[in-house]
């Protein structure tokens, strides 16, 4: 990607400042492109200026709290189950987690899950990748909802 970006630009990115931002970056694939977009519109700035705007954008805590804060307390749970790595969102055990998450001392019924992924797909912050596989759709978001504790 570096040779690709150094072919495009008059300024040549040093391996090692791309390599200090995809470590800086938290290694996340999505992140790096990120960087080497601001690079590439940018490049006379240079790779550090690149670095702290990417950073400012992919970390911004004002958008995350803003989008967590819209969601029902049932959208919030289910998107801490995904990118806590539960697969089957309606087992039992899932189901039970979201009724003690909503202060319920039972398992919500499947249809909570259900109507939840569809307010998420909605809204384009879930994509479902196969039958029961869903992901978070922006890496940037996924990592803030894993780096803090859920909230009600």
């Amino acid at each position: 990607m570096v040779t690709k970006v150094n072919r495009l630009s008059k300024y040549p990115l040093a391996q090692k400042d791309a390599l200090a931002a995809f470590e800086a970056l938290k290694r996340t694939p999505e992140f790096f492109r990120r960087y080497l977009n601001r690079y590439l519109a940018y490049a006379n700035l240079g790779a550090k200026a690149a670095l702290v705007d990417t950073e400012s954008h992919v970390f911004n805590d004002a958008n995350f709290i803003n989008v967590w804060h819209r969601l029902l307390p049932a959208d919030r749970v289910l998107l801490w189950l995904i990118v806590s790595g539960v697969t089957d969102l309606f087992s039992e055990p899932s189901r039970r987690r979201l009724g003690a998450a909503l202060g319920l001392d039972q398992a919500v019924t499947k249809n909570v899950p259900q109507q939840s992924l569809r307010r998420l797909q909605e809204i384009d912050l879930v994509l479902r990748m196969d039958y029961g596989n869903y992901q978070v759709q922006d890496d940037a978001f996924a990592e803030w909802l894993r780096n803090r504790e859920l909230e009600g």
